[in-house]
């Protein structure tokens, strides 16, 4: 048994530090590396999973509330979800923003809803966001971060924010955004 363990242990030994001939520092890297690639193996395992299981929501949920077409436009200076809802003129409107995560719900007095639930891209100032509704069409409006086309650092301290916003309604229409009517918030 002893001699299993002892042999066990100089194979470890002998194939982990073949290449570094004994070098003690590239032994010490080498151990580093090999740990590091672990904790990013299993990182990319566990956020792959959440982003997979976070969009089969989204799209779960869109199957089961959504028949209304969705269209999204990324334009030069706005990126813009816009809802058909023809029938909802007239109605009650929220719009919801947690970190990237809108949530649109529509509700007539007599009793007709609609709901969505959509995850935005990185690329958009969520604190910024307006909507407004023009010829049946619910448009929710975004800024951009930074301007499109143009080089930008990702940090690995971006801010998360877990606040609960509401979107306003604005009296922009798009005739203005075609414009350039709308000032930049």
């Amino acid at each position: 048994m002893y001699r299993s363990v002892v042999l066990l242990f100089i194979i470890f030994s002998v194939t982990e530090s073949h290449h570094c001939h004994g070098d003690h520092d590239c032994i010490v890297n080498f151990r580093l590396n090999r740990n590091n690639n672990r904790k990013f193996e299993k990182l990319f395992d566990k956020v792959s999973r959440n982003v997979i299981a976070a969009d089969r929501e989204v799209h779960h949920g869109c199957g089961a509330t959504t028949t209304n077409p969705i269209h999204e436009v990324v334009g030069s200076d706005f990126y813009v979800l816009k809802y058909t809802l023809p029938e909802f003129t007239g109605a009650t409107f929220t719009i919801r923003i947690k970190h990237r995560v809108l949530y649109l719900n529509a509700f007539k007095s007599n009793g007709l809803s609609f709901r969505d639930v959509r995850i935005l891209p990185q690329i958009v100032r969520t604190q910024d966001a307006q909507w407004f509704m023009e010829d049946g069409i619910v448009n929710v409006m975004f800024n951009y971060k930074s301007p499109l086309k143009t080089v930008t650092a990702k940090l690995c301290g971006e801010y998360v924010n877990e606040a609960i916003l509401s979107v306003p309604m604005t009296a922009v229409s798009s005739t203005d955004l075609r414009e350039g009517d709308i000032g930049t918030a």
